[in-house]
């Protein structure tokens, strides 16, 4: 009876040892990921402020489109992304009508 108490308490060394190491790798895992999901969050709270004051994206539009062409290349693709905004806005108002 003793052997398999023995034998089960080294079992249960054993486990918290490897459970402790699989903790560490987890966080350092998880670490990672939040430094990478955070231009993500960054680039979510740029289109949430966006889509709140669309007069910005006009503005940004205006500035970039009168600065030099590769600007206004960007300009360009900004327009472009801000019709399709409205026309995927202006589609779901009228799914959900």
């Amino acid at each position: 009876m003793s052997d398999k108490l023995a034998e089960l308490a080294r079992r249960r060394e054993s486990l918290i040892v490897r459970s402790g190491g699989q903790r560490e790798r987890l966080a350092e895992s998880c670490e990672r990921m939040a430094q990478s999901l955070r231009w993500t969050r960054l680039a979510l709270g740029a289109v949430k402020k966006i889509k709140a004051n669309s007069s910005a994206l006009m503005g940004v539009t205006a500035f970039l489109g009168s600065r030099r062409t590769k600007f206004r290349r960007f300009g360009n693709w900004l327009s472009l992304g801000w019709a399709i905004f409205r026309a995927v806005r202006a589609r779901r108002a009228r799914r959900h009508a």
